[in-house]
Parts: structure tokens; C-alpha cells; sequence
């Protein structure tokens, strides 16, 4: 896919990043990490198991009943918009004919010295074809390209963890806790895909497509068309009452710990 510069989303309004930030007392990490991505994926996002979640326990203090406690989880969720490009159709056969217009003003030109009748009617029917080339060329119409939008949020969770015994059930229960600080963040990234064919596609590339070091960006100037400018613009509100939404269920996540003397 072909990345879009994020100063696409800035033409429309939409921020760079969306943020939130709410703490948990006391709850097992271990069941955090599971229930905020359980929560997550209740939303409609996707978050590829192994790769875009993590929780780090630091094993080796927790054996001294304190720890340090790291969850990562990336969730994302795309949908489909387009933009609007005008492009030359007739342009590579247009071209064509240009250079074999001036094939044949050549050909009457050699020609002059022994058939003169022909070889000024070979030269005017190569401007001709010049002339009719350059028409062509000029035509240009309006195409659409799909585009993707993917919205990803992220959550961070940091705190320090501890071992209590605590009474479960009638019976003493030796667990971890922590005391968390959680960032929920989000953002919108605007992608168009490689694998559609046609004038459309090869006009993308050459007005705003670009090669960097790493990935093909998109120009800011790419044209979306409305409904997808509003659609974008609709998802940012989307990711932000989620963050909001997905704090609130945090906050009430932890509970207060009753330590077992």
C-alpha cells in the first residue's frame, strides 16, 4: 500500500494524535491484559495475538513481593473510501501516434527531392497526426481510487506490582497487583492500495506518488472526495468517546486489596 501524509488529515481537520490517560488500583495484570483486550476487540478492532499486544512482568524483583509491570496492546480497524483523480485515457496511444507523425514528416522530407507531390502530402499528414495527437492528449477525465482507512488505538499500562495474601473464598491466596497508569491513544492513517489495475492507478502515481526511503507517500494534494473526508472526520469523533468509553471500563477494572496480615 501506498502510505498517505498524515498533512491529508490535517487539510481536513483531523488531529495528529487522540489521547486519554485514567489509573487502576490493585488488580492482577495478567487479567487486565486480557479484559481491555477483550473489550477491545467488543469495539470492532483487531489485535493480532503475539504481535501487536505484549505484557512484561519483571520476573526477577517479583520474587522480592515488588515488580515492574509493562502491557502493550495495538488494535485497528479498517474501511473503504475513495478519491478522485482526472487523467489523460488516450494518452499513451496519443503518443504513439505523435512519434509516427513524425515518422512520416521525416519520410516525406527525404522524399522531397524525388517525388515532391507525395512528400508534401506525407509531411501534412504527419502534422496532421501531430496536431490530432496533442488534441488527445490534452483530454483528460475523472477516475476513482480506492482508499483505505485504518484507525488504530493503542494502549500502554505501567505501574508497579506486588504480591499479597489476600482472603479468597474462606482461604488465604497469595496474588500479584498492581497499581496501573494506562494511555489510550488513537489515530487515523490513510492508505491507498497497489493492487488495482487501469489510467486511474498509473495517473496516481505519476501526479502524487512519490519514492522515499522506505514506503511511497502520497502528496498532501490528493483529492478525496467528500463523503470520505466526512467519514474520516466521523471515525475521529469515533476514536475519541472510544478512548473515553475504554478509560471509563478501566477505571473500574481495579479493586481496593484487603492485605492479609
Amino acid at each position: 500500500m501506498y502510505a498517505l501524509n498524515r498533512s491529508v488529515l490535517k487539510e481536513i481537520g483531523v488531529n495528529e494524535g487522540l489521547f486519554y490517560e485514567t489509573e487502576i488500583k490493585w488488580i492482577n495484570p495478567r487479567e487486565y491484559h486480557r479484559k481491555i483486550i477483550s473489550d477491545i476487540e467488543d469495539l470492532g478492532f483487531t489485535i493480532p495475538r503475539g504481535k501487536q499486544e505484549e505484557l512484561i512482568i519483571e520476573k526477577e524483583k517479583i520474587g522480592d513481593k515488588t515488580g515492574y509491570i509493562e502491557s502493550r496492546i495495538k488494535g485497528y480497524r479498517e474501511s473503504k473510501g475513495e478519491g478522485a483523480i482526472s487523467y489523460p485515457p488516450y494518452k499513451n496511444n496519443a503518443i504513439l501516434f505523435g512519434i509516427l507523425g513524425l515518422f512520416v514528416i521525416l519520410l516525406g522530407s527525404y522524399m522531397y527531392s524525388y517525388i515532391r507531390i507525395s512528400s508534401i502530402l506525407s509531411v501534412l499528414g504527419g502534422v496532421a497526426v501531430i496536431i490530432i495527437s496533442i488534441y488527445f492528449i490534452g483530454i483528460r477525465e475523472y477516475g476513482k481510487f480506492p482508499v483505505i482507512v485504518t484507525s488504530n488505538i493503542f494502549l500502554f499500562a505501567t505501574g508497579e506490582a506486588t504480591e499479597r495474601t489476600i482472603e479468597k473464598n474462606g482461604s488465604d491466596v497469595t496474588d500479584l497487583f498492581s497499581q496501573l497508569t494506562v494511555t489510550c491513544s488513537g489515530e487515523i492513517v490513510l492508505h491507498v492500495p497497489k493492487d488495482y489495475d487501469g489510467p486511474v492507478r498509473k495517473e496516481l502515481q505519476y501526479q502524487y506518488i512519490h519514492p522515499s526511503k522506505y514506503e511511497k507517500v502520497c502528496k498532501s494534494s490528493i483529492p478525496l472526495s467528500y463523503e470520505t473526508r466526512e467519514a474520516i472526520k466521523k471515525e475521529e469523533n469515533n476514536i475519541k468517546n472510544i478512548c473515553k468509553e475504554l478509560g471509563d471500563k478501566i477505571s473500574s477494572y481495579g479493586t481496593e486489596v484487603e492485605t492479609k496480615k
